[in-house]
């Protein structure tokens, strides 16, 4: 207590004078300790306490900030009585304003004041510590989020270069053709492709390096089994690896004399009732199991469309799987099917590939809908609506319309003053809260978020408010773009919400403000002649109001 006293409150100047009065050092760093946990629960309360705590700790600091303001001239005063009678005075004015008499200063003697103002001194070196304990932890959130996304950003780039050298991909060598290597070489010079000449083995090293860990193993295995032409790794497949091999070919190179004779023998071998009874009582053994194959074979047209969809990723290697059960040999053929449409359209076509490409589709589509994807997309989304609101508050102060700031306002739910400035604030203080919460989780400190709050007050000129609005769009739409990047890449341009992640409401907000030009397409017919007509390019779809824009009707895909 004495070296608490001589210090005047100073945690730090407390800790040398102590041993000085025989504190021994398990004590003194137990009350460091109790400091330090102090000022650890204040860096956690503002960091991610809810916003009760976060309000209740901010009264608390201006309350002791406005007391310490008002007995700090009492410091001046040497004489004991006099303090007393200052003290009591400022006391009973406090009362009169209101306060309740038991958060004031009482009278315990002549050391009221200077432990007053030492407990104050410590309370502001708790605030300090808790203060760069925050900044420590933002810091340290900022820089996690800075790796991720580089990481993040890499694994894009790798799987972009993956999906071209695919693209690229001779279905006769397994490799892209030298100049196509070296372009993609020099595209992706920030991802690590083999250098010289490409082989097959180190194009499928490359593309194996694009799967996920766990997963390679799996990959492994299907890069096989797709080379053999097989589906799986049931008892059929193993008897057909095993066949083809004893007649020196693979599974997917056996003509169909062959494969009718691997399935007559599997089926006897096997002891398959029905089909060994069919084989037994009809003369014609081979003419009978090629009809029998080719009645249960789909139409060759369906073979041909279940083949471009398993190209094109429209089905998974697993569904055909599951068709197959009930489709004799059907499998091999769509996979044959596939190959040929992918090499009459210039596409890539590894089954292992599309396996592991379905199971990213689905699991980036499971990130977008309830992961933190899809809150990014509707904080972002938000955002870009409310700027807009923003920017139209501005002109409203422009044009010093206090009625149209007033419905922006109630359009927000935020207060309306009764001036166009105190309205305008609050609009801006709305939106630049949304937008630290957007970019940082936290919401930043109150500091920060008050120095934001200054790119937009009323107290700059209006050009300079309308740049910095355009800027905050900006930064929204850039991590517009990150996140759908993010979501092509995850879905390899074919997920169901390609091109629609974002709402048209916020899009239009985005291309009024950043000026981004307008192409529609003439409306389709089926628009009636008196409504208002309106275009999204983001969703590449016509949408048509009957009743003034008070609600919208998209017009279907198939009209447009």
């Amino acid at each position: 207590m004495k070296a608490w006293q001589e210090s005047g409150g100073d945690l730090e100047k407390m800790v040398t004078l102590a041993p000085q009065y025989g504190v021994l050092p398990d004590d003194l760093a137990g009350v460091q300790k109790h400091f330090a946990d102090l000022a650890h629960t204040r860096a956690q309360t503002k960091l991610y306490g809810s916003q009760a705590d976060k309000d209740a700790q901010e009264a608390l600091d201006k309350k002791h900030d406005l007391l310490y303001n008002t007995y700090s001239p009492l410091q001046e005063e040497k004489d004991p009585a006099k303090q007393q009678f200052m003290l009591g005075k400022i006391n009973q004015d406090l009362v009169n304003q209101g306060w309740n008499p038991k958060d004031l200063l009482p009278w315990n003697g002549p050391d009221t004041i200077p432990h007053a103002m030492a407990a104050y001194t410590t309370m502001n070196g708790i605030k300090t510590r808790a203060e760069a304990a925050e900044k420590e932890a933002q810091r340290k959130e900022a820089e996690a989020r800075t790796t991720k996304l580089g990481l993040e950003t890499a694994d894009l780039r790798r799987n972009q270069a993956i999906a071209e050298i695919e693209t690229a991909i001779d279905p006769d060598t397994g490799v892209p053709s030298p100049k196509e290597w070296s372009r993609i070489q020099q595209k992706y010079s920030d991802v690590q492709l083999a250098p010289g000449i490409p082989t097959a083995a180190s194009v499928n090293r490359f593309i194996r390096s694009g799967v996920a860990v766990e997963k390679q193993p799996e990959f492994d295995i299907k890069s096989m089994q797709a080379g053999l032409g097989l589906l799986g790794n049931d008892k059929w497949d193993q008897y057909l690896g095993r066949y083809a091999q004893s007649i020196g070919k693979l599974p997917k190179d056996l003509n169909f004399p062959e494969f009718q004779k691997v399935a007559k023998q599997y089926a006897t071998d096997t002891q398959n009732p029905e089909l060994v009874a069919s084989i037994l009582a009809m003369r014609g053994t081979q003419q009978l199991l090629g009809q029998a194959q080719l009645e249960a074979m789909p139409p060759a047209e369906e073979i041909e469309a279940s083949g471009a969809d398993l190209a094109e990723g429209r089905v998974t290697p697993d569904q055909i799987r599951e068709w197959r059960a009930g489709r004799i040999a059907s499998g091999p053929k769509i996979i044959q099917a596939a190959r040929r449409y992918a090499a009459a359209h210039n596409m890539p076509f590894n089954l292992a590939n599309l396996e592991v490409q379905a199971d990213t589709r689905l699991d980036t589509e499971k990130k977008f809908s309830t992961g933190p994807e899809a809150q990014m997309i509707r904080s972002f989304g938000n955002l870009m609506g409310h700027t807009g609101l923003l920017w139209d508050a501005n002109e409203a102060l422009g044009k010093n319309d206090l009625p149209m700031m007033q419905r922006i306002a109630n359009a927000l739910g935020t207060a309306t003053g009764g001036d166009l400035q105190t309205t305008y604030d609050a609009i801006a203080a709305f939106v630049k809260d949304e937008a630290a919460k957007a970019f940082l989780p936290s919401g930043g400190s109150q500091g920060e978020r008050e120095e934001k709050a200054l790119l937009y007050g009323s107290n700059l000129g209006y050009q300079q408010r309308k740049n910095n609005i355009k800027t905050l769009m900006h930064l929204a739409d850039e991590q517009r773009k990150g996140l759908e990047d993010q979501y092509e890449g995850g879905t390899f341009g074919k997920g169901q919400r390609q091109g629609k992640l974002f709402r048209a409401e916020s899009l239009a907000q985005r291309d009024r403000i950043l000026g981004v030009p307008q192409r529609a397409p003439n409306p389709p017919a089926s628009i009636p002649a008196n409504a208002i007509k309106e275009y999204s390019p983001s969703r590449k779809q016509w949408r048509y109001s009957t009743d003034g824009g008070k609600t919208w009707q998209l017009v279907p895909r198939t009209q447009q």
